[in-house]
């Protein structure tokens, strides 16, 4: 017998999900010196990921939380408080080495009042950071075993970072029915409808929602959402039409500067964009996962791969509805000025054949007016469960959520009861996860003893095919399909497999 196994290497990316990790950041907002604070009526947060490093068992990163406070003054005006808070926190993973290729998706789960005072207003959010992690694998497999050896082979998809896309790019607006009213403050957050790969380039669409907290020339509040539209290219060398991408946007800065005066008054609006994109390229490896020999045993080394792939993101609008119950401490509602903070946090992703059902909370800040006690604020929160079609996903594929708000409506119902409806952007990451046993190597052991019978009968299993045939009976699959020629392969069960063998006679 010739035995001269062929050895083949797979090198292939693995992106999955390693790890989540939660921080508390606290900040401390203090008012010019001047100013005291009578009533805090908003606060927000937004979180943003920067510079990170991969260790063995670990991944530090830094971040930065945007606070920002709304609160009316003793002297009965309104005012915006803003503040970054920087932080670093570390995720640990067994998954994670020191040249493993880190990406981060981070929300803002809760975020409270510790403490508000005339002089301070202190805070505290809680963050949730995901780490996924890019990962070069090279899998050494079994190939052909060579003559008298026959193997089954599996195609095995995967895939391969191929290109990255990162750019910081300017969108703006100008903003004109502003009827006389000041721009106190701005809270904007980016929303990507989808990401095209192209040759050498990425294509992000989308649109950016700014919320604009007006104050009029009485002192009134309202708030105002602008959409700017977002059409970006980016270059990604590398990438080829068609490839897989997953990615995002957020928003690194707001600039708006006024001109004009009373009606007049003019806004021009600029966001600074951060953009990161992965690029990946499907491919296939075709490793044998079983072999055997007709003369002698085979000593196989099985080797267990795990392959996990992004599906590339999906992004899904929805819309939330529920009433919000006023306090029976507060006064009732008369008016309403505006909705600030507004945020989803996600709780649970379930994922089905075609479907993901997403759980979560809507909340945000409605300020509303009193006749006769002035401005007051009722922090509402929606709980939802939203069953939504997506493509492409499939039962048993891990899907990560990252939602936002594009649009919230709130009415008056009586005066202790708001109704709201809110439109959240949904951008779901599915990730399919499949785990291979391959053969690695394959050595010769002893020789088989002949088979005695010259007829042998297999009774097949449901599913089984002409290799799990010729491995039973002892025979080539080509010599097991020349001899029950009516069998249809795969088997349905219960089929009565033949092979008949030439005896030698035995010498008396």
């Amino acid at each position: 017998m010739a035995f001269e196994p062929v050895y083949d290497t797979a090198v292939f990316d693995t992106y999955r999900r390693l790890g989540t990790g939660q921080a508390v950041v606290e900040a401390r907002l203090l008012p010019r010196p001047e100013t005291r604070i009578a009533k805090v009526l908003s606060t927000s947060s937004q979180i943003s990921i920067g510079a990170a490093e991969a260790f063995t068992g670990e991944a530090r990163y830094s971040g930065r939380v945007n606070f920002k406070v709304l609160f009316e003054t003793t002297e009965g005006g309104v005012e915006m408080l803003d503040y970054n808070a920087d932080f670093s926190d570390k995720i640990e993973a067994n998954g994670v080495g020191a040249a493993t290729k880190t990406c981060f998706s981070a929300s803002i789960l809760d975020m409270d009042i510790i403490a508000a005072e005339e002089d301070v207003v202190k805070l505290a959010a809680v963050v949730e950071v995901t780490l996924y992690g890019c990962d070069r694998e090279n899998i050494k497999y079994l190939a052909r075993g060579g003559e008298s050896v026959y193997t089954r082979e599996d195609r095995v998809k995967c895939c391969n970072l191929v290109a990255e896309a990162n750019d910081t790019f300017i969108v703006s607006d100008t903003v004109t029915d502003l009827n006389g009213c000041e721009i106190i403050a701005t809270e904007a957050e980016a929303f990507v409808s989808r990401i095209d790969s192209f040759d050498e380039s990425v294509a992000i669409t989308g649109e950016t929602v700014a919320t604009l907290v007006l104050r009029s020339q009485s002192g009134a509040l309202s708030s105002k959402r602008i959409y700017i539209p977002i059409d970006w290219q980016c270059r990604a060398d590398g990438a080829r039409a068609g490839d897989i991408t997953t990615g995002g946007i957020c928003v690194k800065n707001v600039s708006v500067s006024m001109s004009g005066g009373g009606e007049e008054t003019v806004a021009e609006l600029e966001l600074t964009l951060k953009a990161d994109v992965l690029v990946f390229r499907t491919d296939e490896i075709t490793p044998s996962i079983d072999a055997f020999c007709l003369e002698n045993e085979l000593l196989s080394t099985v080797q267990s791969v795990e392959i996990s792939m992004p599906k590339g993101d999906v992004t899904i609008t929805d819309t939330v509805e529920g009433n919000v119950a006023i306090d029976e401490k507060l006064p009732l509602a008369d008016a309403i000025s505006g909705v600030f903070g507004s945020r989803v946090s996600i709780s649970n992703v379930l994922s089905g054949d075609g479907r993901v059902t997403v759980e979560g909370m809507l909340g945000c800040n409605i300020v509303y007016v009193n006749t006769e006690r002035g401005s007051n604020t009722v922090f509402a929160q929606v709980p939802f469960s939203l069953a939504l079609n997506a493509d492409g996903v499939e039962e048993g594929d891990f899907v990560t959520a990252v939602a936002g708000v594009k649009d919230v409506n709130v009415k008056i119902r009586r005066g202790n009861e708001l109704s709201l409806r809110g439109d959240i952007c949904i951008r779901l990451t599915p990730v399919k996860s499949c785990v291979s046993a391959i053969i690695s190597e394959i050595k010769v052991g002893e020789a088989k003893q002949p088979r005695e019978a010259a007829i042998s009968v297999h009774i097949a299993r449901k599913g089984e095919t002409v290799w799990d045939a010729a491995k039973a009976l002892g025979l080539t699959p080509e010599e097991v399909t020349r001899q029950n020629p009516d069998v249809a392969m795969p088997c349905a069960g219960g089929e009565r497999l033949v092979a008949y063998r030439q005896m030698e006679k035995k010498a008396k």
